[in-house]
């Protein structure tokens, strides 16, 4: 188990220069939200894997961590106000590796009353919808509709 876990870490090795390249052509916000809408397909298939392919499911999933992280900070540094940048860098750790603090127990707690394939098909499944539901208000607001009258 220690070792799997490895697998998702050791993805950062080219899975953060591969997001910020990603980043740098495409754009943060496109990088960012192409690859949310995709992280939930490893996760799911976490639950209808053979054994011998969690490995490549793994690094698929480290991958897509990596990049989103890389095009994700790279997107506060553009966005924020040097003045504030120290303070919502500290928010976005506090959110996304402290969160999973958080994240895990309950997980855990759902995974030992629920089942491990149901809870993690569910959680793939409203990562998803999270990830469409903002892309979708973030191009609402980049684009609103026009004013009617």
């Amino acid at each position: 188990a220690a070792a799997s876990i490895s697998l998702i870490y050791g993805c950062g090795f080219f899975g953060g220069p591969l997001g910020g390249y990603f980043s740098d052509r495409w754009g943060r916000l496109r990088v960012v939200g192409s690859f949310y809408l995709l992280a939930p397909l490893p996760v799911y298939l976490l639950t209808i894997a053979p054994t011998a392919l969690v490995a490549v499911d793994l690094i698929a999933l480290g991958t897509i961590m990596y990049i989103i992280s890389s095009a994700a900070q790279a997107f506060v540094v553009d966005a924020a106000p040097a003045r504030h940048r120290s303070t919502i860098f500290g928010f976005y750790f506090a959110v996304t590796m402290e969160g999973s603090a958080v994240l895990t127990p309950f997980l855990g707690y759902l995974i030992d009353r629920m089942g491990f394939n149901t809870v993690i098909a569910i959680f793939a499944a409203a990562t998803f919808v999270i990830a469409a539901s903002v892309l979708y208000a973030l191009r609402y607001w980049r684009n609103p509709a026009p004013a009617s009258g």
